[in-house]
């Protein structure tokens, strides 16, 4: 009978530590103001021409932005690093190589707008 009762309580025990894991593992949706959610826009390099730079636009390639940049003396943006966008896209993040020294690279950020 104790062997019973024993069992009986490391069993509840058991349940109740699964269902605590299983409310504490459950999926949310993200609220439109986490970091997470989509922004609904890309950011991209033109890297020949007159119109080296980066830009910002939507999904569908309308709305597109020239990023202005204005690089410290004796740095020029990569080609080879693509751009990035902040998780709350307001930010662009991008390498530049150093003239100075061709195996130095820094990582720069501005605002897009």
């Amino acid at each position: 009978m104790k062997k019973l009762l024993m069992a009986s309580i490391v069993l509840s025990f058991l349940a109740i530590s699964l269902a605590l894991v299983q409310i504490s593992c459950s999926k949310t949706t993200a609220s439109p103001t986490s970091p997470t959610a989509q922004i609904n826009k890309i950011v991209y390099g033109q890297y020949g021409g007159s119109d080296y730079g980066y830009y910002v636009a939507n999904y569908d390639g309308t709305g597109q932005t020239r990023v202005n940049i204005t690089l410290p003396s004796g740095f020029v943006s990569s080609n080879q690093h693509h751009p990035v966008l902040s998780p709350d896209g307001l930010k662009l993040f991008f390498v530049a190589y150093d003239l100075n020294n061709q195996n130095a690279r820094s990582i720069f950020t501005c605002n897009i707008n």
